[in-house]
């Protein structure tokens, strides 16, 4: 018998993360906050001080995402939103949760975006992606179901093609965020920089 993705996520992150006695604060969908940082120092940063405190404050438990955005079929985004409709299942529930991703508006972050928005904006959703990359500086559109979205400025990136290279400060980041606290990471998709993010 086959169990529908959206049924099997749900019932892995209801098992895996803590019942709460209180729902998750709705927020208006008005695009992400974006903060540019430094990967220099990142644990120096004021920004990610308070960005970490806030998500620490609305969730108690986390889950983060690594994946491809880029060659992905549609039938395969639409399988991924449907998985990542539990995100929005579990939130509803009463966990506490928060997501972390890459930011941009494809792939496995573009489905975990409209997730959120399907939810109510149930959770907060964080990107992270690298600044040359994204709006103002780059191309690449950012997800506007994402509550917020950290830039990061490597000085040892490249000019073209910075991808990758906003990794450790996102895994610093997200393990900040977990800190102390139950967390799973999902991963679908993707290629060389999904397979480093995972080791």
């Amino acid at each position: 018998m086959l169990i529908p993705a959206t049924t099997l996520i749900g019932s892995v992150l209801l098992t895996l993360l803590p019942t709460l006695s209180s729902a998750q604060p709705q927020q208006a969908a008005v695009g992400p906050r974006v903060l540019e940082v430094s990967s220099v120092a990142p644990e120096k940063s004021t920004q990610l001080a308070s960005l970490i405190a806030e998500i620490r404050r609305q969730a108690d438990a986390f889950v983060f995402l690594s994946g491809g955005a880029s060659r992905m079929r549609e039938d395969h985004q639409r399988q991924l939103l449907g998985m990542f409709e539990g995100l929005g299942l579990v939130a509803k529930a009463g966990r506490r949760i928060a997501v972390g991703d890459g930011g941009t508006q494809a792939g496995i972050m573009e489905a975990a975006g409209d997730a959120r928005r399907a939810s109510g904006n149930a959770f907060p959703l964080i990107g992270v992606a690298p600044a040359r990359e994204i709006p103002p500086r780059g191309k690449t559109p950012l997800d506007p179901n994402h509550s917020h979205v950290v830039a990061v400025d490597n000085p040892s990136a490249p000019a073209k093609d910075s991808w990758g290279f906003e990794t450790e400060t996102m895994y610093w980041l997200f393990a900040a965020l977990a800190d102390g606290r139950p967390s799973v990471t999902v991963v679908a998709n993707g290629g060389g920089i999904t397979l480093t993010e995972v080791s």
